[in-house]
């Protein structure tokens, strides 16, 4: 809830979902006023990569939220990442 207060991006802004291809990850970009969230979800028990990210998601941005330490190149196991960039 604290994070939804801080970052009203999370409830308006505009959502596009990414790599619907893959049944592995849910991955989808919200934009709002030139702040873009990018939200990865692995549903897999095992690491799967990590999906083609829009040019923004290229840009170092902030981790708000992560089940995880630290961020890699693959998606661990039932990982789950929301990533914040300006632009």
């Amino acid at each position: 809830m604290a994070l939804r207060k801080k970052h009203s991006i999370i409830a308006e802004g505009s959502i596009h979902f990414l790599a619907r291809e893959n049944d592995d990850v849910l991955a989808y970009e919200r934009e709002l006023a030139g702040e873009h969230l990018l939200v990865l979800c692995n549903f897999r028990p095992t690491d799967v990569p990590m999906p083609e990210l829009p040019t923004v998601g290229a840009k170092a941005g902030e981790k708000l939220i992560g089940n995880y330490p630290g961020i890699k190149e693959m998606l661990r196991p039932y990982e789950v990442v929301a990533l914040c960039y300006k632009a």
